[in-house]
C-alpha cells in the first residue's frame, strides 16, 4: 500500500508540471502526443470535460471529469487514452462505470472492491469456483460491463468483467480472465463464475 501511494504521488508531481490544455495534438497510431506527454490508446469509459486541442486534420482531444493531473484524454471518436506509465490499481477505488453509466455509490463500491480482489486471485468466499459456465456477452439484457475508477477520476481503463443473471436466476461474473480461467473464443462468449447467493439482494438492487 505504501509503495502504491509513493508511485501515485510521484506520478502526480510529474504530471502537475505539464498541462496539456491548449497544446498541439499529434496522433501517431495508438499514441496521442499532447503537452509534451505521450498517451496510449486503451479500451475504457470516461466522462468528457473541456477541450484541450485538435490535430491538424480536425480530431479533437478532451480532458475527463475530475482529472486535475490529466491522466486521461478522450478523442472526438470516444477513444480513451491514458498517460504512459500510469497503473490504475495503485489508486483508491472511488467510482465505477456500469454499462457506461458512472456511479459513486459507497455500498456498491465496497462490494466491487471485494469482488475485484477475489476475481483477481484473493479468495474471499464471494465466488463459487465449481459453478463455471460459458456466458454470451452480447444480446443478453442482464449483462453489465464493469469498469473501475480510481482517485476521483471519472474515467477508467480497468475492466473488471461482466455481471450477468443466468439460468435459474443465478448471478455470474465473467470476462477475459477470472480466477485464471481464460476467454473461450470458440464459444462466442466468456467464461462466468457464479457469485455466492448471499449477494443476490445487492445484485438485484444494482444490476
Amino acid at each position: 500500500m505504501r509503495k502504491a501511494a509513493i508511485l501515485t504521488l510521484c506520478l502526480s508531481i510529474f504530471l502537475a508540471g505539464c498541462s496539456p490544455a491548449g497544446g498541439q495534438v499529434e496522433m501517431r497510431g495508438e499514441v496521442c502526443a499532447l503537452g509534451g506527454r505521450s498517451y496510449i490508446a486503451v479500451g475504457g469509459k470516461a466522462v468528457k470535460d473541456k477541450l484541450f486541442g485538435s490535430t491538424a486534420d480536425g480530431i479533437k482531444v478532451y480532458g475527463v471529469k475530475n482529472d486535475p493531473d490529466h491522466v486521461f484524454v478522450l478523442d472526438s471518436f470516444g477513444e480513451l487514452y491514458v498517460v504512459e506509465g500510469y497503473e490504475a490499481e495503485n489508486g483508491e477505488l472511488t467510482g465505477v462505470f456500469l454499462e457506461g453509466e458512472f456511479c459513486r455509490d459507497e455500498k456498491l463500491l465496497s462490494f466491487l472492491s471485494d469482488l475485484r480482489a477475489e476475481a483477481r486471485g484473493s479468495p474471499a468466499g464471494m465466488l463459487e469456483p465449481g459453478n463455471v459456465r460459458s456466458c454470451q456477452v452480447y444480446n443478453t439484457p442482464d449483462s453489465r460491463s464493469i469498469y473501475l475508477c480510481y482517485d476521483g477520476i471519472e474515467a477508467s481503463c480497468d475492466f473488471l468483467g461482466y455481471i450477468e443473471r443466468g439460468e435459474q436466476g443465478y448471478w455470474y461474473i465473467g470476462g477475459e480472465e477470472v480466477r485464471g480461467k481464460s476467454l473461450s473464443p470458440e464459444s462466442g462468449g466468456f467464461l462466468g463464475i457464479r457469485l455466492h447467493s448471499s449477494y443476490d439482494d445487492l445484485l438485484d438492487e444494482y444490476f
